[in-house]
C-alpha cells in the first residue's frame, strides 16, 4: 500500500504523468476507509494512456557531441548519428547501480528533453544488468523511439516498472528471447502507452518473484495479441489495468494463478475489439477492487465468473468519503456487450456492477454454454438478473441470446441427381450451395433456389449467405433447385429475287429468346427430301449491343430443289449457365415453308387484232410477316405489228392493270420494261404457293379529234378556226408527246397553211394561216402518237404512229358554209343520196332502154 501512495504523491510532484496517475488515481490513505482502494475510469469510449507531456514537442536533430563514450553508473553511453535520420543510444556491456528511484531526467543523462526527442535507436553492445529500481522509467518517454535492441544479455533485477512506458513510436524490440528477469518483481508498465508496439514476445519471462504486472501492456492499440501462457503469477498482489486500452481480440489467462491478487480493477478496461477472455480459474478471495474489470468492452459477450469469489470486493462499498469519479468493490465491472454469464455461489454482484448492461435486455436460465442449448426458466430484465445474482441462489448459467437450433437440409438438385444432406444452425450465416459443376436439366437453365421456409434473412442465390431466424418452426428445411426453360428461338422466311430474276433468294431472320445474353449461339439449319438432308447450316453469336433479329441471305438452290418444294428451317439456342458452368441447347424450332412462284398471264382485252405477250413465271416474295406480297416482273413490249403483236387500230398501249376494263393502267405499270411487283391475292394461290395472275392491256383511244363535231368558223381576215373536244386517248405529259396538226387542200407538215394546233384543257383549236377562198376544201387532222410499247423502238426513239381523219368544207361568197360532201358522217349521207339517186336514173333508165327493145323487135 506504501509504494502506491508514494506514487501518488509522485505524480503530484512530477512534470511527467504515469498511466497510474491519469487512469488510476489513488488518494492517501487518510483520504479512504480502512482497506478501500479506487479507481477512477474516464467517461472515454477509450480509456487510453496519455504522456504527460502532451505536447512534448517536435524531433530534435541528432547531437554532434556525444559520440564519445561517458562513465554514467556503471556503463558507457553514447550516442551516434548513423545517417537516414537513425539517432543511436548506444550503452556498454555492464552494471548500473546508481540511485534512480524516480523518474529524474537528471539523474538519467539521456533523458534532457533534447536528447529524448532525438533518439531512434536503442543498442545495448554488451551484456548488460540493470540492479533494482535502477531500470525505472530508464527508457521511457523516449517520443520517437523505433528499436531497441539487445542481443548479448540484458538481465532485469528487483523493480523494473516503466522500462519503455510512453514510448509512442517503439515499434520493434529485438533480442527479447535474450532478456533475463530472474529476480525481477516489478514489470509495472512496463510497455504502457507503447502506441506503435505490435507485438511482443515474453514467452521466456521469469515471473515467479514478480509482484505487480499493472498496466504492463496497457495503451498498446496495435498490440492485438499476446502469449502470457507461461506467465507465473502465484506471487502477483496487483494486476490492474494489464490490458488496459489496448488492442487485443482474445485473451488466455487460464495459466495465471491470483490467489494473492489484491488488485484486478480495469483488467481489461476499454479494450474495444476483445471478443473473448478466459478468467476461468481466477482465485478472486483476496481481491478488493474488481471495479470496471470488463467495462467499455462492447464486444466481450461471454464471461464464465463461476469461480469468482466476490466477498471482499463486496465489502468496499461506496460512501461520501469517496469522490464520485473514483470506483471501488464490483462496480461497473461487467461489459455492455454481455449476452451470457455464469454465476457461483460466491459470485455476489450488486446492480452497481451490471452498471453498463442494458435494463431491457432479456435473460433466461439456461442449461449450457454451448450453442444448443435448453431454455429452464424465464429471469426477465436485468433488473430481476441483477436480484438473483445479489441473492443466495445465484448459482447458473444466464443467457441473452437467442437457442441455437440445429437446421437439417435437404438440398433437392431437380435435374436427376439424388439430392444431398446437410445442416446449418439458427443465427450462424449459411453458405447457399453452389451448382457449380452441377447438370443441368435438357434445355433448362438455373432460375433460383426455393426455400420450404421464408424465416431466414440474407441473399438466396448460389454461394449467397443466408441466417435461419431463431424461432424458426420448423428445423427441417428443403432448398430446391428450380430451372427454366431456355426458350427456343424463332425464323422468319422472306423470299426476295436475285437482279437477274431466274435464282429467288432466302431471307431468314431468325429472332432470339426474349431475354438474349451476350455470346448466346444461334443456329439455323435447312432440311428437305427423305431421308432429310442438310442443306443449309449457319451459326451466329448474340451481341446484347445488336438487335435481337439477325437476317441472313441464301440461295434458295440451298435451301429447295424447285419452286414450290417445301423445306424445314430448324432453330436452336445455346447459352452457357452461369451457375453450372455447363452450355445448355434450346429445344428445336421448326419453320416450314415453300419457294413461292407466280404465273403471270397478259390479256388481249380491247386488241383489234395480234397475239399478247407470252406468260411467264417469277418467284414471289413475302413480307416480313410470311405473307405473300410481290412477283416481281418485267413489263414486256409487245411484239411488232409485222410479227403478230397485238393491236388496237383506234390508239396505242397505255399500260396494264389487274382488273379488265380499267379506264387507266396501274400507275406502276406505265413504263414499258419496268420493274413491277405484282400484288398477290391470296384466293388465287394454291397450297404449293403458286399464285396466277392475270394483267389487263389499258389502251389509249380514241386518238382522232371529231372533226363533224367540231366548231367552224371563217374569221374577219378570211381565215378558218376550228375548235373541238380533245380526244380521251390524246394526251401531252411528261410520258406522252402526242401532236395532231391541221391543214387543207392536200398541204403537208411542216408546209401547212394551218398554225399549230393548241391544246387547252380538255379541248383542242387550230386557225388556218392563210385567208380561205370561196369553194370547196378538204380539211385534214393528222395526229402522230408515240409507241413506247411496241417492239423496233429504243427509249429515246420510239415507233411513231400516225392517224388521220378529212373533212370537206364549202365556202360561199357570203362566207358561210356549204354542206360538207365529204369527211364525216353527214358527207356519208350526202354520197349515199347521191348514189341512190344515180342508182334510181340507172333503174329509169334500163327501164326505158328495155321497152324500146321490145318495141322494136314488136315491130
Amino acid at each position: 500500500m506504501g509504494r502506491r501512495f508514494a506514487k501518488a504523491a509522485i505524480c503530484a510532484a512530477t512534470a511527467l504523468a504515469m498511466p497510474l496517475c491519469m487512469q488510476y488515481a489513488v488518494p492517501f490513505a487518510s483520504e479512504l476507509p480502512e482497506h478501500a482502494v479506487a479507481t477512477k475510469s474516464s467517461d472515454k469510449e477509450t480509456d487510453s494512456m496519455q504522456r504527460a507531456d502532451a505536447n512534448d514537442g517536435p524531433k530534435e536533430p541528432c547531437p554532434t557531441n556525444r559520440n564519445t563514450a561517458v562513465w554514467w553508473n556503471g556503463v558507457y553511453w553514447r550516442i551516434t548519428n548513423d545517417g537516414n535520420d537513425v539517432c543511436t543510444l548506444r550503452l556498454s556491456g555492464g552494471t548500473i547501480t546508481g540511485d534512480i528511484q524516480t523518474n529524474d531526467n537528471v539523474n538519467i543523462p539521456w533523458k534532457s528533453s533534447q536528447l529524448r526527442r532525438s533518439i531512434t535507436a536503442i543498442e545495448i553492445e554488451g551484456d548488460l544488468t540493470i540492479k533494482p529500481s535502477r531500470g525505472n522509467y530508464l527508457f521511457s518517454n523516449c517520443t520517437y523511439l523505433k528499436t531497441f535492441t539487445a542481443t548479448q544479455g540484458f538481465h532485469l533485477r528487483g523493480q523494473q516498472y516503466s522500462l519503455f512506458a510512453w514510448d509512442v513510436s517503439l515499434e520493434h524490440i529485438y533480442g527479447m528471447k535474450n532478456w533475463d528477469t530472474t529476480g525481477t518483481t516489478s514489470m509495472e508498465s512496463m510497455f504502457g502507452s507503447c502506441h506503435s508496439l505490435a507485438s511482443v514476445d515474453v514467452s521466456n519471462f521469469d515471473t515467479s518473484q514478480v509482484t505487480t504486472i499493472s498496466q504492463m501492456f496497457a495503451d498498446c492499440p496495435k498490440m492485438t495479441s499476446v502469449d502470457v501462457s507461461k506467465f507465473d503469477t502465484s506471487n502477483v498482489t496487483e494486476m490492474y489495468g494489464v490490458f488496459h486500452g489496448s488492442g487485443f481480440v482474445k485473451l488466455d489467462l487460464s495459466t495465471f494463478k491470483t490467489k494473492k491478487v489484491t488488485r484486478m480493477d480495469a483488467l481489461v478496461y476499454g479494450c474495444k475489439d476483445l471478443t473473448s477472455i478466459n478468467v476461468e480459474n481466477f482465485d478472486t478471495r483476496e481481491a478488493t477492487n474488481m471495479s470496471i474489470m470488463f467495462a467499455r468492452c462492447p464486444k466481450l459477450t461471454v464471461l464464465n465468473l463461476w469461480y469468482f469469489d466476490t466477498t471482499e470486493a463486496m465489502k468496499h462499498q461506496r460512501d461520501p468519503s469517496i469522490p464520485a469519479d473514483l470506483q471501488v468493490g464490483v462496480e461497473q465491472m461487467l461489459p455492455s456487450g454481455l449476452k451470457m454469464l455464469r454465476l457461483g455461489d460466491y459470485t455476489n454482484l450488486n446492480a452497481s456492477a451490471f452498471a453498463e448492461v442494458p435494463q431491457d435486455r432479456d435473460w433466461v436460465r439456461a442449461d449450457s454454454m454451448d450453442d444448443n442449448y435448453k431454455v429452464l426458466s424465464k429471469v426477465g430484465k436485468t433488473s430481476d438478473l441483477v436480484a438473483i445474482a445479489s441473492a443466495k441462489d445465484r448459482d447458473g448459467i444466464y443467457r441473452s441470446d437467442k437457442p441455437i437450433i440445429k437446421i437439417d437440409l435437404t438440398i433437392q438438385w431437380a435435374n436427376g441427381q439424388p439430392p444431398t444432406k446437410d445442416t446449418a444452425t439458427t443465427g450462424q450465416p449459411y453458405k447457399v450451395p453452389s451448382l457449380n459443376g452441377r447438370q443441368n436439366p435438357k434445355g433448362k437453365l438455373f432460375s433460383k433456389w426455393v426455400s420450404s421456409t421464408n424465416q431466414f434473412k440474407g441473399n438466396l442465390v448460389p454461394e449467397g449467405m443466408i441466417t435461419f431466424d431463431d424461432n424458426i418452426a420448423n428445423p427441417n428445411v428443403t432448398l430446391t433447385a428450380s430451372w427454366e426453360t431456355l426458350e427456343k428461338p424463332t425464323v422468319k422466311v422472306v423470299h426476295t429475287v436475285a437482279p437477274q430474276r431466274k435464282t429467288p433468294t432466302v431471307d431468314l431472320q431468325s429472332s432470339a429468346s426474349k431475354s438474349p445474353k451476350n455470346n448466346d449461339e444461334i443456329r439455323v439449319w435447312s432440311t428437305t427430301g427423305s431421308p432429310q438432308q442438310a442443306k443449309f447450316d449457319q451459326t451466329y453469336t448474340f451481341n446484347e449491343s445488336e438487335n435481337p433479329h439477325k437476317w441472313t441471305s441464301v440461295n434458295a438452290g440451298s435451301i429447295s430443289p424447285k419452286p414450290g418444294a417445301q423445306y424445314e428451317l430448324h432453330t436452336t439456342e445455346a447459352r452457357v449457365d452461369p451457375y453450372t458452368g455447363n452450355k445448355v441447347t434450346s429445344d428445336e424450332g421448326i419453320t416450314k415453308a415453300t419457294l413461292p412462284y407466280t404465273t403471270v398471264t397478259y390479256s388481249n382485252r380491247g386488241s383489234t387484232s395480234g397475239n399478247p405477250p407470252a406468260p411467264v413465271e417469277v418467284y414471289t416474295e413475302t413480307d416480313v410477316y410470311g405473307k405473300l406480297e410481290k412477283g416481281k416482273i418485267t413489263l414486256p413490249l409487245l411484239a411488232s405489228e409485222s410479227a403478230g403483236g397485238m393491236k388496237n387500230s383506234k390508239g396505242v398501249l397505255w399500260g396494264w392493270h389487274l382488273e379488265p376494263d380499267w379506264p387507266w393502267p396501274d400507275p406502276y405499270m406505265r413504263v414499258p420494261q419496268g420493274d413491277y411487283g405484282v400484288v398477290t391475292n391470296d384466293k388465287n394461290t394454291d397450297t404449293n404457293g403458286h399464285t396466277d395472275i392475270t394483267l389487263y392491256p389499258v389502251w389509249r383511244t380514241p386518238l382522232l379529234p371529231d372533226l363533224n363535231g367540231a366548231n367552224f368558223k371563217i374569221n374577219t381576215d378570211g381565215t378558218i378556226t376550228m375548235d373541238g373536244i380533245r380526244p380521251n386517248g390524246f394526251k401531252r405529259d411528261f410520258e406522252n408527246e402526242d401532236m395532231m396538226v391541221l391543214d387543207n387542200d392536200g398541204n403537208q407538215w411542216p408546209t401547212t397553211l394551218w398554225k399549230p394546233v393548241n391544246i387547252d384543257t380538255g379541248r383542242w383549236s387550230a386557225t388556218s394561216r392563210q385567208p380561205v377562198a370561196p369553194g370547196k376544201h378538204k380539211i385534214t387532222a393528222t395526229v402522230t402518237v408515240l409507241d413506247h410499247w411496241r417492239e423496233g423502238g429504243t427509249p429515246s426513239d420510239p415507233i411513231k404512229v400516225v392517224y388521220t381523219t378529212s373533212i370537206e368544207k364549202t365556202i360561199a361568197d357570203n362566207g358561210v358554209s356549204s354542206v360538207p360532201l365529204t369527211g364525216g358522217m353527214p358527207q356519208k349521207l350526202a354520197i349515199m343520196i347521191a348514189a341512190g339517186f344515180a342508182v334510181a336514173l340507172m333503174l329509169v333508165a334500163a327501164v326505158r332502154f328495155l321497152r324500146n327493145k321490145r318495141q322494136e323487135h314488136a315491130r
